[in-house]
């Protein structure tokens, strides 16, 4: 087989873009090269690349609020939360209040619950590109950022790649965790080497060879840049124009300039008649007679300013798949339907980050916890499947409900879902982050208290009511629920 990466170019190239010009400067064996992402994209790269990222999370507003309105929608107020789902329902509400209680203390170093977690998950995938978690002995997680997954001082292994040993197959069969030291930096003769069944990496790579992530905002670091300096230099502009006011002249000559009124001056030069007076913000030019100045007024920023800043949001947002008016917050404008779709592929985005999450850290983590609380004696044992198999690993991860632009219409939705039968009650109310057991169990209680309460009206006043005048269960333009008719006084025939 012959070696295409030394074999000569030929002349003329099959794509168009594969010609390099003066104009279009071509990337490929320059900056792109035909090898794996983590040999391509080196340790110090990615280093600076993470380094970049959480200098705008500091310092740039947009990165900022991107970052928590990320966090905000896909983890929730409450975090995503488990449903267990085997055929024991006491089964099931014996492990989720279980892990409910050990949500709150999950944290190794003691600082945050399970729900601050995943919301960093977040944050680390779009700053970091990826991070870790050990799973501690005592059943709680260890966060490791990433800049403390590398590989050991003086490493020369092949199969060490950025903090992770694999497997001559390519299997990661352990990490590289390493400590900080007094002054906070990567100590890299101490680490921990820890095996990959005690490890949880969080990442989500773009190449099938990829070990470790990039950062969600790398592809738009430049144009945060670039924006960040306009938005600089337009202020700069506008303040330069603000210091001055405006030009003054006269046609009677220098000797005349003092009949103007009292003027800021060198003291006793006549040779320099121009003068000027300071106000607040601005100053004032008397110039000499024959002299002309064109209007000082502040063209900055101009008309075109706003629209071409919207055009790079524009461009920003479609690289993390959130569209203009959700990642500024603005909704000032534009249609319902228009408003509507830029909500509906905003969620289609946090849906698919709530997919991962699920995948690279939540079940996981579910799977773990509960089988050591299992073996511990925490939790009884799980029922058993038609084959035998403990059903322990079955759970189902509600995320949070995303709000619409009309409340009753969606809802009316899922009712008529309902009744057709493509939504069932259980699937209703895990989006809205209960189950369907305890809905039906408080609209029960609360049924029950009106009814008692309807009693002891009628015993009090002598009225005939019933819980459904108290609790209105009908949808619009349905029949109301007919009420038995009262028995008549006196009728001999009853």
């Amino acid at each position: 087989m012959s070696d295409f990466y030394t074999t000569p170019r030929p002349k003329a190239a099959a794509y168009q873009g594969t010609k390099g010009t003066r104009n279009r400067r071509q990337q490929a064996f320059i900056n792109s090269r035909p090898v794996d992402e983590d040999r391509l994209i080196t340790s110090r790269d990615r280093c600076a690349i993470r380094l970049e990222c959480r200098h705008l999370r500091r310092n740039n507003a947009i990165v900022a609020g991107v970052c928590d309105r990320f966090a905000d929608h896909v983890v929730g107020p409450h975090g995503i939360v488990p449903q267990a789902q085997t055929a024991s329902e006491d089964w099931n509400k014996s492990a989720e209040q279980f892990f409910a209680e050990w949500s709150k203390v999950a944290d190794h170093r003691q600082r945050l619950s399970f729900r601050e977690l995943q919301r960093l998950t977040i944050t680390g995938r779009l700053l970091d590109g990826d991070l870790g978690f050990v799973l501690v002995d005592n059943g709680q997680l260890h966060p490791i950022e990433a800049d403390r997954i590398a590989n050991p001082k003086n490493s020369k292994s092949p199969n060490n790649v950025d903090g992770i040993q694999l497997s001559k197959s390519g299997i990661p069969i352990s990490y590289f965790v390493h400590t900080r030291d007094k002054n906070g930096y990567i100590k890299g003769d101490s680490y921990r080497r820890l095996e990959a069944r005690n490890f949880i990496h969080a990442s989500q790579p773009t190449r099938f060879d990829q070990l470790r992530g990039i950062p969600e905002i790398a592809p738009i670091l430049s144009t945060l840049s670039d924006f960040g300096r306009l938005q600089d230099e337009v202020l700069n502009r506008s303040v330069l124009d603000a210091l001055h006011a405006w030009a003054i002249t006269t046609n009677d000559g220098p000797a005349e300039i003092g009949n103007l009124g009292a003027r800021n001056a060198t003291p006793n030069d006549e040779s320099n008649p121009q003068k000027h007076e300071y106000f607040d913000g601005g100053q004032t030019y008397y110039l000499r007679p024959g002299e002309k100045v064109e209007s000082l007024a502040s063209n900055t920023p101009n008309n075109n300013f706003i629209p071409y800043s919207q055009m790079l949001l524009r461009v920003m947002g479609a690289s993390i798949s959130l569209p203009y008016e959700f990642m500024m917050m603005d909704f000032t404008g534009g249609s319902f339907s228009a408003s509507r779709a830029a909500l509906m592929s905003t969620y289609r985005t946090f849906a698919g980050w709530q997919s991962w999450l699920r995948d690279s850290l939540l079940q996981r983590t579910w799977n773990w916890r509960i089988a050591k609380a299992v073996r511990d004696g925490d939790l009884a044992p799980a029922p058993l499947d038609y084959r035998g198999i403990s059903e322990w690993y079955r759970v189902n991860w509600v995320p949070p409900r995303f709000d619409w632009i009309d409340p009753k219409k969606e809802i009316s939705a899922e009712q008529d879902a309902f009744d057709m039968g493509f939504e069932s009650h259980s699937s209703i109310c895990n989006k809205r982050g209960t189950s369907s057991d305890d809905v039906l169990r408080q609209k029960a209680k609360d049924i029950a208290s009106a009814k008692r309460v309807a009693d002891d009206v009628n015993a009090e006043h002598g009225t005939e009511l019933t819980w459904q005048d108290l609790i209105n269960v009908q949808r619009p333009g349905q029949a109301v629920i007919n009420k038995p008719e009262p028995a008549a006084k006196g009728n001999n025939n009853e």
